[in-house]
């Protein structure tokens, strides 16, 4: 740091106990003096100057009093690169910067960034390749197993989130999802998402791996809590205060993706079904079931392990997921370990059921975008933080576009 180098890591470390104002002014170079092995403090107007000035480059500036232990995970982040920016540091090296960010706050952070590079060098560390595209890098270098592999001139490609529609055709609300927020310790996954979902409708919520669709279909059913606030109403009904069978009575059905999709491999299909009925207090399986998925009436006998393959023990899911009668069916990652062949066929399969089931609303997690083409009435793509930047109806999707969102 005398060098004029300033390092920030990945976890943002900064005073929780003390205020923005108190976090910046410690790191002030000029601001104290050591008495008798004792730091002492000068809050001078020079002091409180530059302690304004940083607060204001760091999006700080109303949040001064605020304890560092309020602030969002974001914040923090902006709070350490500021407690550097305050000892003038003529390089600065950040360590992934918007890890665990959310898209909202990485947009703000490179603004920032792009600040601190009027005056200062900066060199960056990073993973995320949506934000490098996002007008951060005069120049990129890739490495690969502690090798330079790549350099270049970046030319950042303009990107933005597009305006969201509304619910085709006026359909009447069945899943309304309001400043939905989930994290993971500090790390924000989703922040204040915004979703509604039609009566019949299917929706198909597409992204990248790690930009939080399974923790979306998660946090919906119950499995993974709110972190603050927010609203999940179904049908008019708040479910935001349910526990996860609570939920499952109350209409909402789920299938984990293929490492999850908790088959018992000891029971039969038949009584892997009935778990699900158990769960709503029935104890007939429909008929109407068996019609949907008549593989599984042939195989009703079988243990639900290792005597089916992959697709039929997606089948399987569906199926005792429909045995709760759920006025919303969840599907994470439907089509992950599924050959292709069979990925039409569960497209065809959702549609039928969204048509024959009084209404049923559907909502997909997915990254297979010709699957989605197949099955979904609107397509949302979601990037970090669970921000919803694209949402087309099917008929009108530009493919090209939705794949760029999903390019790595």
């Amino acid at each position: 740091m005398h060098s004029g180098v300033g390092r920030k890591f990945q976890t943002p470390s900064v005073f929780e106990d003390l205020t923005v104002f108190e976090n910046l002014e410690v790191s002030y170079p000029q601001g104290h003096s050591v008495m008798g092995g004792a730091l002492a403090f000068k809050r001078s107007a020079e002091v409180v100057a530059a302690v304004e000035d940083v607060a204001e480059t760091i999006f700080l500036k109303d949040a001064l009093d605020q304890p560092a232990s309020l602030l969002s995970h974001g914040q923090k982040q902006w709070l350490e690169i500021g407690m550097l920016l305050i000892q003038k540091p003529d390089l600065l090296m950040l360590d992934e910067p918007v890890a665990g960010m959310s898209v909202a706050e990485r947009k703000k952070t490179a603004e920032l960034l792009r600040r601190i590079t009027k005056d200062h060098t900066v060199l960056v560390i990073e993973h995320d390749m949506q934000f490098v595209g996002g007008d951060i890098a005069d120049r990129v270098t890739v490495m690969h197993q502690a090798r330079f592999c790549l350099r270049g001139v970046h030319r950042a490609r303009e990107v933005g989130p597009e305006s969201h529609r509304s619910l085709p055709g006026g359909a009447l609300i069945m899943l309304s999802v309001k400043q939905h927020s989930v994290a993971y310790g500090q790390s924000s996954i989703i922040q204040d998402l915004n979703l509604e979902v039609g009566k019949q409708e299917i929706v198909a919520v597409v992204g990248r791996n790690g930009m939080g669709k399974t923790t979306l279909m998660k946090s919906l059913v119950g499995m993974t809590p709110p972190s603050r606030g927010g609203q999940v109403t179904l049908d008019g009904t708040d479910l935001s205060n349910l526990k996860s069978f609570q939920r499952v009575r109350a209409g909402i059905g789920f299938v984990p993706p293929q490492g999850g999709r908790m088959i018992f491999p000891t029971l039969t299909v038949k009584e892997n079904i009935e778990t699900g009925l158990a769960a709503v207090g029935e104890k007939k399986i429909p008929e109407d079931l068996y019609e949907l998925f008549p593989v599984l009436k042939e195989m009703q006998h079988r243990r639900g392990g290792g005597n089916l393959s992959g697709g039929q023990q997606q089948q399987l899911a569906i199926a005792r997921a429909l045995a709760t009668r759920p006025k919303v069916l969840l599907l994470d990652e439907p089509t992950e370990g599924i050959q292709p062949n069979i990925i039409k066929d569960i497209a065809k399969t959702l549609r039928r059921i969204r048509d024959e089931r009084g209404g049923l609303s559907i909502v997909v997690s997915e990254q297979v975008l010709s699957f989605v083409m197949d099955a979904a009435d609107r397509i949302l793509v979601i990037e970090k933080g669970g921000e919803i930047v694209h949402e087309e109806l099917r008929e009108e999707a530009d493919q090209d576009k939705i794949a760029s969102y999903l390019a790595v």
